[in-house]
């Protein structure tokens, strides 16, 4: 008889995480129900491999 698979889990411990978002109203396209939008960040982030930018 096999054994059962023992699930491994970890707990995540974080913090609320927030974002904030700047949007361009020349990009809208009401018809197409679009707008575009561009992520990026000039701030270093630590990372488990180093600084992110």
């Amino acid at each position: 008889m096999k054994k059962p698979k023992q699930k491994k889990t970890k707990e995540i411990r974080t913090s609320l995480l927030r974002r904030l978002a700047f949007l361009d109203r020349a990009t809208l396209d009401i018809d197409a129900r679009t707008v575009e939008l561009a992520f990026s960040s000039e701030q270093p982030v630590s990372r488990w491999w180093g600084e992110e930018i």
